[in-house]
């Protein structure tokens, strides 16, 4: 009875990514895009990031980026951790795009891979 409630309440849908994070209680919100799982031609989603920045994953990077370094303002030198629970859920890609993201903005970026099973950035 509750979840009918609470999706009943959200039928309309989200407007805002204002209104994802008072849903779910944290100071930041993005909006990514559903992304194909694979690439066929050997390079990475987060290469839209420089390739194709009007794209809808690079817009999601840099509001990432905005974010992110607004609520590190005072930080001289923030760590980043991208986790998930499962494979492919988008950590690698969404670190990646974050760097380039980084990076772009002319600010110094150290991206390590950790993933000590299945590293994918090399």
């Amino acid at each position: 009875m509750g979840a009918t409630i609470a999706v009943d309440g959200w039928a309309d849908g989200m407007r805002s990514t204002t209104e994802l994070a008072a849903l779910v209680g944290g100071p930041i919100a993005i909006a990514m895009p559903k992304l194909k799982a694979r690439r066929l031609d050997g390079t990475s989603h987060a290469d839209q990031v420089v390739k194709a920045p009007l794209s809808p994953l690079s817009q999601a990077m840099r509001s990432l980026q905005v974010s992110l370094s607004q609520s590190f303002a005072e930080s001289a030198s923030p760590v980043i951790a991208v986790m998930s629970a499962a494979e492919g859920e988008g950590k690698t890609t969404t670190a990646l795009g974050m760097a380039r993201a980084f990076a772009m903005t002319g600010q110094r970026v150290l991206l390590i891979d950790a993933d000590m099973r299945s590293p994918a950035l090399r």
